[in-house]
């Protein structure tokens, strides 16, 4: 066997038919110990497959798959952990990064791009693709936020308001309804993989430099 088969690999993404398919691609470049599609199995698994890879959906369904990260990269320093996503925003690479993941693709990017971000984590690199940077500055509202991190002017505000006061004192301040201030945030918390505006916030001050 050639040695780069001997590396294993475990596969984690809510849509089984996707991780089927992602296992069936890397078979022949890499030892597929196992997938999982079903967040609260994930840290079980790593546990006992232990590989040399975790390929990580960014979300499973509403939730965000950055908590569960950042518990496995504290209890198995050695798994090194690519993440593939629909999402190529620079704010949810930072994100992943922080978290501990060492590679950030893009489910729409070429196979063989996968197979350099896993051969760059394996050789102790990382790798973001190049697709984040290409798309960082198409917003015409958006601004930079320290830390490389970019959202929306908008964004920004919002939740620099709803640290400091609540909904209603941030349309206020934001000369924007309650409703239009919802629309917002829930936009954000399914860009983000969280359920509620307490969520939201926790998120942003862990992963996010305001």
């Amino acid at each position: 066997m050639h040695a780069k088969q001997t590396r294993t690999i475990l596969i984690a993404d809510d849509h089984p038919i996707v991780a089927t398919a992602l296992a069936a691609s890397l078979r022949d470049s890499y030892k597929v110990v196992g997938v999982v599609t079903k967040l609260e199995r994930l840290e079980v698994e790593v546990a006992r497959l232990v590989p040399d890879v975790l390929l990580l959906d960014l979300t499973f369904g509403t939730q965000s798959s950055l908590p569960v990260l950042d518990r496995i990269r504290a209890s198995h320093v050695a798994v090194r952990v690519v993440v593939l996503t629909i999402h190529c925003e620079r704010v949810l690479a930072d994100a992943a990064l922080k978290a501990g993941a060492l590679a950030f693709v893009v489910k729409e990017g070429a196979p063989s791009e996968l197979l350099r971000a896993i051969d760059a984590v394996l050789a102790g690199r990382r790798y973001v693709t190049p697709l984040v940077n290409m798309r960082r500055n198409t917003g015409a509202d958006s601004a930079e936020v320290p830390g490389r991190i970019q959202l929306s002017e908008l964004e920004r505000k919002l939740l620099a308001q709803l640290f400091t006061s609540n909904q209603r004192d941030a349309a206020k301040t934001l000369r924007l309804s309650v409703k239009g201030i919802e629309y917002h945030l829930t936009k954000l918390r399914r860009r983000l993989g969280v359920s509620t505006t307490a969520e939201l916030l926790r998120w942003v001050e862990k992963y996010l430099r305001m």
